[in-house]
């Protein structure tokens, strides 16, 4: 009767370290449906200013409420859909972030530039959040992407972080209509209807952006999730504890 090979030290401690991986599971369903939600009511803003833009003397948002039924329907919708929505996804991102950086961490694989902690407060820092993410995220994918025992800086930053950077930075497009739109305001040289004008633009193209970055968000997200549950797989079919797989996906 053929005897099986007793694993080795190395296979123990690979098995060990993949005990703290977590499968995006609930919480990228989350994040779809709220992404889904954001990128509608997104959508449905542009389309508003839109129409206001063009048609000129037709307001479809008002706010503050001024005591008419549009505006008082204007001010219902965010406070009971818009806002919720877009909470959830802000929320329920920045909690897939984190786990997937806690993943690249039971990959033993690391250290990662900063801590999954880091990561996540990054993100809620003024101008940092346009780079050091972006960073760690290159680190993510390419680990993800890598195979059991291979150097990991010899694999490729996967395409879709590059694009969601890219997508992250019309943020600061946007902020560079707002205070193109002020200087119009504040100078004698244009008219109020000129202001107007660019500030309409500016609302269309900002609301275009936001849903196209949360749209490239979803796919990092899914591309990140499934790299991460492939290279789990591999590590534990190497670590001969395939059958411990299916507890890691919650």
């Amino acid at each position: 009767m053929p005897v099986e090979a007793a694993p080795t030290n190395s296979d123990v401690g690979c098995s060990e370290a993949l005990a703290d991986y977590r499968s995006g599971g609930m919480l990228l369903t989350v994040v779809e449906y709220s992404t889904s939600g954001s990128i509608i009511v997104l959508i449905f803003l542009l389309v508003c200013q839109a129409i206001e833009l063009f048609a000129p003397g037709v307001d479809l948002l008002i706010l503050p409420n001024d005591g008419s039924p549009w505006s008082t329907l204007t001010e219902a919708l965010l406070i009971c859909f818009i806002m919720p929505v877009v909470g959830t996804m802000a929320i329920s991102s920045l909690m897939l972030f984190y786990r997937l950086a806690k993943n690249t961490e039971a990959f033993g694989e690391g250290p990662l530039f900063a801590s999954p902690t880091m990561l996540v407060v990054y993100f809620l820092v003024p101008v940092i959040k346009y780079f050091l993410p972006y960073r760690i995220l290159r680190e993510i994918g390419r680990i993800a992407n890598s195979k059991p025992g291979s150097n990991w800086r010899d694999t490729p930053v996967p395409s879709i972080v590059h694009l969601w950077w890219l997508f992250s930075l019309t943020e600061i497009l946007s902020i560079g209509w707002m205070v193109t739109a002020g200087y119009l305001r504040e100078s004698d040289r244009f008219s109020i209807a000129v202001f107007f004008y660019v500030q309409g633009i500016n609302e269309v193209l900002r609301f275009a952006l936001m849903a196209a970055a949360s749209w490239i968000q979803l796919l990092l997200f899914r591309n990140l999730c499934t790299s991460q549950d492939r290279r789990f797989v591999a590590s534990m079919s190497t670590a001969g504890s395939i059958d411990e797989v299916s507890s890691h996906y919650v």
